[in-house]
């Protein structure tokens, strides 16, 4: 299936943007899936959506031709595999902070011999266009892994987290990873301890061979983080799409 698969946007050598959605609905998923960003992240960590209603947005953003990605919850081991069986074209999974808690990932995210994920892909076989044996012997590669590195204790492992075998990128999660470094002090992506954690992880990442990722809040924020080497960039949120334009259709009334 055209567009599928997030492997096919990450082969050039650019910056891969995609959309955040924490709003739960087809029809805005499928929206944002019609614009020019590369791929849409549903997240059930901090989002509104249950395995329901990610089901039906993962076909309408399949429908308009972009990758599906999904951020369980956390401690969500069980529906790591879930998302990926009904058609996710990768994970993001938070808060992982040893190289203990990335091989646990990669045993549930990948099949033998790098995991021990189960069979039970129908619904993302049929939606890839892949035979079974095709789908068997290329879903390791194809369904990408992130770690999300938010915490001091993952920047002490990242080297190690990063090398895991299986793990297909590190995607940060800026103020987790703020709130983590300062001791609580503050979200603050300009925060000179994130700005030295920044360049560590784009160099690990890329060092192990790993695609390096982040979300940003803002698009000038996008471009700076792509400037430091990031290659999977989220830019804001459907909620902030909302809001942001229903303030420029109000600013548009006053005279």
């Amino acid at each position: 299936m055209a567009g599928y698969f997030l492997d096919e946007r990450l082969k050039d050598n650019r910056p891969v943007y995609i959309t955040w959605q924490i709003l739960p609905g087809a029809v805005v998923a499928e929206t944002l899936a019609r614009s020019d960003f590369d791929a849409c992240c549903l997240d059930m960590q901090h989002g509104l959506m249950d395995f329901a209603d990610v089901l039906a947005m993962m076909t309408a953003i399949h429908k308009a031709g972009k990758p599906a990605l999904v951020r369980p919850p956390l401690g969500g081991e069980g529906l790591q595999a879930k998302v990926l069986d009904a058609g996710a074209a990768g994970i993001i999974v938070p808060m992982i902070n040893t190289p203990h808690e990335a091989r646990a990932l990669v045993e549930t995210s990948k099949y033998p011999p790098l995991g021990k994920r189960s069979w039970g892909a129908y619904l993302a076989q049929a939606a890839s266009g892949l035979s079974t044996p095709e789908y068997l012997g290329s879903a390791n590669r194809l369904f990408k892994t992130f770690a999300m590195i938010e915490t001091a204790e993952a920047m002490d492992n990242v080297d190690a987290i990063a090398s895991t075998d299986g793990i297909d990128g590190l995607f940060v999660g800026p103020n987790d990873l703020c709130i983590s470094l300062t001791g609580g002090e503050a979200p603050d992506y300009h925060h000179p301890k994130v700005k030295a954690a920044l360049p560590v992880i784009v160099k690990a990442a890329k060092a192990a061979g790993k695609v390096p990722g982040i979300f940003a809040s803002t698009p000038e924020i996008a471009l700076e983080f792509a400037a430091l080497g990031f290659r999977l960039i989220s830019v804001g949120t459907d909620a902030g799409f909302l809001s942001a334009g229903a303030q420029t259709a109000h600013s548009g009334l006053k005279s």
